[in-house]
């Protein structure tokens, strides 16, 4: 048999409370990409290392170890390979969400008073109502709680 070649790159995870991995991006409530003028927001509190964060209304909250979400620079500091995860919790007024999704593809929606950031190794979301959940990129049913823990050099990745 033969064997592979190339270069082989040590990856981060995401470990889910409750069971279950992601590799990329974790997303609560709407998507960047999908937030629009009439979008709801959810009433939960963001815990990132023992401190919160965020207990204001939001619409969105990522948590990523990458930074491309269907192609769009939505974590400009996401790194696979660095040890921690990066959060995000999008605050942003109904006529701002439009400007917002324009600056997604290179990355430049942040900073932005009202995207709260902050990297971390340990992430607590508790909202007051089931809030849609999104993992790599797909729906999963949605959740009240969830914890994600990031996993250093979880798997190794040729390339």
């Amino acid at each position: 048999p033969s064997r592979a070649t190339g270069t082989p790159v040590t990856l981060d995870a995401l470990r889910l409370g409750g069971g279950g991995m992601a590799v990329n991006m974790v997303v609560l409530g709407t998507p960047p990409d999908g937030l629009r003028r009439f979008t709801r927001p959810i009433a939960a509190r963001l815990v990132v290392d023992g401190a919160e964060i965020a207990t204001a209304r939001t619409t969105t909250i990522v948590i990523a170890t990458g930074q491309y979400l269907r192609g769009l620079d939505v974590v400009p500091r996401g790194h696979p390979g660095d040890g921690r995860l990066e959060v995000q919790a999008y605050r942003l007024r109904p006529p701002e969400r439009r400007a917002m999704r324009a600056r997604l593809p290179h990355g430049t929606h942040i900073p932005h008073p009202r995207i709260a950031q902050r990297p971390g190794y340990h992430v607590e979301v508790v909202a007051t109502q089931p809030i849609a959940l999104e993992v790599d990129g797909r729906p999963r049913p949605p959740v009240r709680a969830l914890t994600v823990d990031v996993v250093a050099s979880a798997y190794r990745l040729l390339v």
